[in-house]
């Protein structure tokens, strides 16, 4: 007969999983802002690997984690779009390109100020806390 896994076992082992699961989310969102700061853009390959991982981790994450998550991702959308939409306007179109111009600048100004903003905040959680 088997020896079966005892409650302590059960609980490291569900504390590894969780913590390998977490993992994977913070290095998307790092590897996604380590992309910004070479690139001074975001990549479309990268804000979805960030947001695929992000959606596998929906639920593992404090309220205060999700939010932050949530606001990289939504500033990281923003970049791109913005950054994707000016790539295609015209010479004649100097008003909507100061707009979107602006809003790129300002949506890549506080995504290069993320990458210890991200450890910081992710940490407690990555503990078990």
């Amino acid at each position: 007969m088997g020896k079966s896994e005892s409650s302590k076992e059960k609980t490291a082992r569900f504390d590894g999983e969780l913590y390998d699961r977490r993992l994977k989310v913070y290095l998307a969102a790092h590897e996604l802002l380590s992309q910004v700061s070479r690139d001074g853009r975001v990549s479309g390959p990268s804000l979805h690997a960030f947001e695929e991982e992000k959606l596998k981790g929906e639920f593992l994450f404090s309220e205060k984690v999700s939010s932050y998550l949530d606001e990289l991702q939504s500033l990281a959308g923003k970049n791109l779009a913005s950054n994707t939409v000016l790539e295609h306007m015209g010479e004649d179109e100097e008003e909507q390109k100061a707009k979107f111009t602006k809003d790129a600048d300002k949506s890549l100004e506080w995504l290069v100020k993320q990458r210890e903003k991200l450890k910081s905040t992710v940490a407690k959680d990555m503990a078990g806390n």
